[in-house]
Formats: C-alpha cells, structure tokens, sequence
C-alpha cells in the first residue's frame, strides 16, 4: 500500500494529475451526471490549483437523490434483514482499508491535512462505519492547575489546537491556566509554536494549510480584530504560503495571550490554529470561565491531584472530558457534546443506540387468542 502511495505522490507532484477520482453523482445506485451537466472544480489548499473537476449539483439532483433514497427505504432496503446490513457495513468498511492509499491521497489534496493525519482518517472511517448526528462544534477549554506537570501540558496544547490547523470540532482554542503558572507556560508555548514547520500535506509537514481561501480569510479576520482590540498576539498573527513554494492558503500557529472572557477570540470557535490563553486564579474561576461560551463538546484537564481532577470534570459542562492528556479515548469512549455543541453520542456502547428504533406492540390476549 506504501508503494501505491508514494506512486499517486509522485505523479502528482511532476503532472498535478490526479486519476481514479469520480466526476458523477451516484444517484438511486447508478452514477449520473447532473442534470444541467455542469461541473464544478476541487481545489487543493496547498497550492490553491484545481486537482480535480466533477458533477455540480443543483435542486433537481437533491431530488432526485431523495426521491431515489426514500424509493431504496420503503422497497428492496426494508426488506434487507439485519445480519445482512451488517455483512454489507463489514465489506465497506474492507474496501475502504483497500482504497486507503487513494483515499488518503484525496483527502490530503481535499483538506490539506498532512498525509499521515489522512492516513489516520481512513484507517478510523474503516473501523468505524456509524449513523449521523448532529455534532455542532466547539470552543473547547484545555484547565491548567498550578501543580500541573507542564512538559505534559505543552505537548497536549500544542497536538490539541494545531493538529490540522486547528480545524477540528474538539480543539482545544482555550488555554484557561492559573496565573502562578501562566508565564512560563505561554513562553514555552510559543516556541513549539514557532518551530512547527508548515508545508504541503503531501510532505507530511507538522501543520498543512486550511481547507480554503476563504477560511483563511476568516481565521485572518478574527486576529486581526484582536490586534486592533489591543489583545496580545504572543506569535503568530499571519495568513502565509507554503514556504517551499509561494503558494497555499496558510496560517502561522498563533496564540493570542490574556484573553477577556467576553471577548470575540474566547467566545466564537475560529476553526483554524489560534489558541486564546485565559489567566484565573484559582480552580473555582477556572470552571467558571471554562463554562462561559455558548459550547460544550470537549475539556481538558491538568493537574497532578486526581480529586481535583475528578471535581473539574464534574463541573465543566463538556461531553467528553480528556485529564492529563488530550484526544484520547478511542472507539471505545462515547463522543458528543452538549449545548450549542450538539446532541446524541457516537463510539462506544452507547452509539450502538443510534442503530435501533424502539417499537412497542400491545395486545388484548383473551382465551380465543390463538
């Protein structure tokens, strides 16, 4: 798979071709144009070219989609009992590790995300083929007490808001630290921040760029406003290009320092890798500020004192709360949050609810019942 690999690189990298990729709509199992037979390109955030054209849908298609899905529901689907749903979500879940090269390869060019991160994806999608629900984002708080192990905290800070340029529902864009341990912390982190090398996804950088012109517009847009608030910004603070060729649609790792907890930077998920640091004094203003924007998906929490630990996560509304680290848990650990971010939960055993409908039967039994 390796070899596959490295062979779709290549030849990417010397033509900016890309083959095997669908131009059509898979519609009421078929692929079909669209119906006005317009096409649409993908753009690749890395260089900001087109690597791929395909169907650009429009109400009709959706239509047809709907009216093909809801024929599939009411028929043939019904009637498909649930051992045999479960053999067809086993054999996607075997193409898609087959088709991981490829996968991989096209989500990098897609998102931007470094190859390895993509590689990742796909090896989860294949493990984990689950329903829709509703996951709405976050403005997720990483809690640091003074008795923290700060080594630690810095390698889960930096994971938690730059891996993927920030863009990931759950990143940790708080740092909500107690004041006796702010300074030194901020200052390390800003020097990991600054060593982050930037690059094509294809290379396997530290950090790609983000998903799109526009996006990094947005990112620019909320730095920028903090700048002109007056806020700190620690480093970082500039959309950039992939340093090896010029082009891309970049932003430097930044971190905005003493963060107002009404302010724009701490109450609106920027999607993108800005990490406002909020000072506190203590344990009981660190729940409070953690608890102060509109989301609750994810919180971390560092401290060497497990009680305390165990407190925090108690009273920070979060749906899933990581202590001493950050993204753990794996399939195993419910996933979802509260609030504004969302409902329902994914992995774990409570998932498994999401594939079941509760139907209740109730019957008048009387001795001619047969």
């Amino acid at each position: 798979m390796k070899q596959e690999l490295d062979a779709l690189v290549a030849r990417y990298r010397s033509s900016g071709e890309v083959d095997g990729l669908p131009t059509m709509h898979f519609i009421a199992g078929q692929w079909t144009p669209s119906s006005s037979g317009g096409t649409m390109e993908s753009l690749d955030p890395g260089t900001g070219k087109p690597f791929h054209a395909f169907a650009a849908g429009d109400a009709e298609d959706v239509d047809r989609a709907v009216r093909g899905a809801d024929v599939a529901l009411k028929g043939a689907w019904s009637r498909v009992s649930p051992a045999e749903r479960g053999a067809m979500l086993a054999r996607a879940a075997i193409l898609i590790r087959e088709a991981g090269p490829r996968l991989a390869f096209a989500e990098t060019l897609d998102s931007g995300k470094p190859l390895q991160e993509a590689e990742g994806d796909v090896l989860g999608a294949a493990r984990n083929v689950t329903s829709v629900l509703p996951e709405l984002g976050g403005k997720s708080p990483v809690v640091v007490l003074r008795d923290a192990d700060i080594d630690a905290v810095v390698d889960g800070v930096v994971g938690a808001i730059f891996e993927n340029a920030g863009q990931i529902c759950s990143a940790g864009s708080r740092l909500v630290v107690e004041r006796a341990v702010h300074a030194d912390l901020v200052e390390r982190l800003v020097a990991r921040a600054r060593a982050i090398n930037l690059g094509h996804g294809l290379r396997r950088p530290d950090m790609g760029p983000v998903s799109t012109k526009e996006q990094q517009a947005k990112i620019a847009g909320f730095v920028d406003d903090a700048r002109d608030r007056g806020l700190e910004i620690a480093t970082g603070g500039r959309a950039t290009t992939d340093p090896e060729t010029g082009l891309g649609w970049f932003y430097e790792p930044t971190i905005v320092d003493r963060v107002p907890v009404d302010d724009q930077i701490a109450q609106e998920e920027i999607f993108g890798p800005v990490l406002a640091v909020q000072v506190v004094e203590d344990a009981e203003e660190a729940v409070e500020v953690a608890n102060s924007t509109r989301f609750a998906l994810v919180a971390g929490v560092y401290t060497r004192d497990f009680s305390a630990a165990h407190d925090l996560a108690r009273r920070i509304d979060a749906g899933q709360v990581y202590i001493n680290e950050y993204f753990a848990g794996g399939i195993a650990l419910p996933f979802g949050g509260n609030r504004m971010s969302g409902f329902g939960r994914e992995k774990g055993t409570d998932a498994l609810r999401t594939y079941m409908k509760l139907k209740s039967v109730a019957a008048r039994v009387t001795p001619s019942t047969r």
